[in-house]
């Protein structure tokens, strides 16, 4: 590919003439030469890169491009059209090109470059500072920073998103955790609670039981102390019981013995009625009728408050004389209730002077003693 012709350096700029172009080979980008610099006061035509020739088209004026000036030693100044103002094809055939003009707009150009690059890889070696949880970090240069805020590229801004979203997602972890660590000291703090009331709980049953076991203590030695003076009590009153038999005892010896020692004393003839049934049919009747004095007569109002007390029924042997007359009470069993047994002994003797002995009776017997047990209710019975 032929080299595109130098620009004539002059003093100010002016029109250059179009390059020449080969006759024998349809024009292309590559071998496409730098167009001159312009005027805005002057047309440019442009002919169609087609085949046949076309009449050449006046185009609008263009804004003057701003202008790059580089001092040459040994070469006047000399002005270059802007970038911007440049087709692509141009720049890549400049872009080849080796004349000092163009190296040594070249070489400002790299540096240029060479910053932006080292600009962003400060930007993100920022950003990554910033984003990192570290607390031992060490701080972002303020130039660092400034570059930062006031970059705009998308891959800045992808960064600067991404890094946004982190340290939201950050916040928002950092707040569910302080949320859990909160949640699990109350959590905490009602498990003491209620660990406390069970200990305290506790302590009050345990007092209660002991105060419970106190009272029942207490109880169970009054209960004690009770039974062991009614017991007390009972053995008094069997042995006032006992005495008063015995002196009863003693006081028919003693009637007996009396007797015995009159001169006209003789054995008396003895019979006994010990049931209801006997082989003696007159010993049976009088017996019958002996009882039926005690018990169809208004005996029961002497034993009714005496009777209402806890007792046995007394068995009782009563000795009668022939002619109807008591020759002695004697209890084979006790009722238990001393009064009660006095009040027996009363009504015995209250009805003295039963029937005498019939004939037949008499024929065989001078006193008869009649055993019976006797029962209270509404009523005495005999039986």
């Amino acid at each position: 590919m032929p080299a595109p012709p130098r620009p004539t350096p002059t003093p100010t700029p002016a029109p250059a003439p179009a390059p020449a172009r080969k006759a024998e080979a349809p024009p292309s980008v590559e071998a496409a030469a730098v167009p001159a610099p312009v005027r805005a006061d002057e047309p440019v035509t442009r002919k169609l890169m087609s085949g046949d020739a076309a009449p050449e088209a006046a185009l609008t004026p263009l804004s003057p491009p701003p202008l790059l000036v580089a001092e040459r030693p040994t070469v006047a100044a000399w002005a270059v059209a802007a970038a911007s103002a440049v087709p692509t094809t141009a720049v890549a055939t400049l872009s080849a090109a080796s004349s000092p003009g163009v190296e040594a707009l070249r070489r400002p150009g790299d540096a240029l470059r060479t910053r932006d690059d080292r600009e962003a890889r400060e930007r993100a070696a920022a950003l990554a500072q910033l984003d990192a949880p570290n607390d031992d970090a060490q701080p972002v240069p303020t130039t660092a920073v400034a570059a930062f805020a006031s970059a705009s590229s998308p891959a800045l801004e992808r960064l600067r998103r991404s890094a946004d979203a982190l340290r939201n997602g950050t916040d928002r972890d950092r707040s569910t955790e302080l949320a859990g660590l909160d949640a699990a000291r109350q959590d905490s703090q009602q498990r003491a609670q209620r660990l406390e009331a069970a200990r305290a709980e506790a302590a009050r049953q345990a007092a209660a039981r002991l105060e419970l076991g106190r009272i029942e203590s207490a109880r169970l030695a009054q209960v004690q102390a009770q039974a062991q003076a009614q017991a007390e009590a009972e053995a008094e009153q069997r042995e006032a019981r006992l005495r008063a038999i015995g002196k009863h005892l003693d006081e028919e010896r003693a009637k007996r013995d009396a007797e015995r020692q009159r001169p006209d004393w003789a054995p008396a003839r003895r019979g006994r009625l010990y049931s209801r049934i006997d082989a003696n049919e007159a010993l049976t009747q009088y017996g019958e009728l002996w009882s039926r004095k005690l018990e169809f007569n208004q005996t029961f109002d002497m034993v009714r408050e005496a009777a209402r007390q806890p007792h046995t029924d007394p068995v009782v042997t009563v000795a009668v004389r022939s002619d109807g007359s008591v020759e002695s009470v004697t209890f084979l069993r006790s009722s238990g209730v001393p009064a009660l047994d006095d009040a027996v002994r009363r009504v015995v003797l209250s009805q003295e002077r039963y029937p005498p002995f019939p004939p037949a009776l008499l024929r065989d017997y001078d006193v008869v003693e009649i055993r019976r047990s006797w029962h209270f209710d509404s009523a005495i019975r005999l039986n």
